[in-house]
């Protein structure tokens, strides 16, 4: 029992291994076109499949219709508070500004995600930070 314990163990590790990979991917691609995002706990031990992430100038709400819209879900508060259109309870806690509240979204990955629909999903993702970007007023 034990031994296939620690097979099953190994199994999961090589998988946990493999989302960090295409999670640490997905942040590479958004950060490499939008370098005024903030990834929220980028150098703090966390989960390999969840990103939080801030797009400054952007509306967390609009990006989250829009990128359901397009077969993307993500959401703007903690994976405890599914269902909730307020900003992350944990982030707020964290006293962070307003706007970076109001830009945040969750992304989770799946174990069954691949490299293709990360990428994808990251161009989708740009693309329709971009847009709503466009729409919003320039509050600054």
């Amino acid at each position: 029992g034990f031994g296939k314990a620690c097979e099953v163990c190994m199994q999961e590790y090589a998988e946990r291994d493999r989302i960090k990979y295409l999670r640490d991917k997905l942040e590479t691609i958004l950060m490499n076109s939008m370098k005024d995002s903030e990834i929220h706990g980028k150098h703090a031990v966390r989960l390999p499949n969840t990103i939080s992430i801030a797009f400054p100038g952007t509306d967390a709400q609009a990006l989250v219709i829009d990128l359901d819209l397009n077969k993307i879900a993500v959401s703007t508060g903690a994976a405890c508070s599914s269902g909730s259109i307020e900003p992350s309870h944990v982030l707020a806690a964290m006293n962070l500004p307003t706007d970076q509240l109001m830009s945040t979204i969750r992304i989770s990955l799946g174990r069954f995600s691949t490299e293709d629909e990360i990428i994808s999903a990251g161009e989708t993702i740009i693309d329709s930070v971009d847009k709503i970007k466009q729409q919003l007023p320039n509050i600054e």
